[in-house]
C-alpha cells in the first residue's frame, strides 16, 4: 500500500445485496378518469436482476359487490415499468398499453400504478360521461 499523498488508493467494498422491492405475481392498479372512476390492473410478470425495473402484463377485471372491480386474468403484451419509491411504497412509474388490438397493435398511456390491496371503486356503467 502506497502512503504518498498524490497517490489514491480505492479499497473496494464488497457490493451490498439489492433487494428486490417487487415480487413476480404481485398485482397493482391505477386509477384514472375525469368525472368518473376508471381502475386498471397488471401483474408483474418478471423483476430485472437490479430490481428497478419489471416486464408486466395488463389485467382484465371482474366485478365486485357496491361497484367494486376486483383484478381478473392477464392478457395482451409484456411492457416494462420503472420501479419507484413513493413514501414507504413501492409503485410502478412508466407507458403502459391501454389499448389493444388482436393483431398485436397497442396504443400507450403513461401513469403509476399502486400496490393491489382490496377491491376498488369504480364508475359503474350508464355513469359518468
Amino acid at each position: 500500500l502506497y502512503t504518498t499523498s498524490y497517490l489514491k488508493v480505492r479499497i473496494k467494498e464488497p457490493k451490498k445485496a439489492v433487494k428486490k422491492m417487487v415480487e413476480k405475481g404481485q398485482i397493482f392498479y391505477e386509477s384514472w378518469g375525469y368525472d368518473q372512476t376508471n381502475i386498471d390492473y397488471l401483474v408483474v410478470d418478471e423483476v430485472s436482476k437490479s430490481g428497478k425495473t419489471v416486464i408486466c402484463q395488463m389485467m382484465t377485471s371482474a366485478q365486485a359487490p357496491e361497484d367494486h372491480v376486483i383484478p381478473g386474468r392477464a392478457f395482451g403484451v409484456r411492457f416494462r415499468m420503472w420501479v419507484r419509491k413513493y413514501g414507504n411504497q413501492e409503485v410502478l412509474h412508466g407507458q403502459y398499453p391501454y389499448v389493444q388490438r388482436d393483431g398485436g397493435e397497442a396504443h400507450y398511456r403513461s401513469g403509476g400504478f399502486w400496490i393491489y390491496e382490496r377491491p376498488m371503486y369504480e364508475t359503474p356503467l350508464g355513469y359518468g360521461h
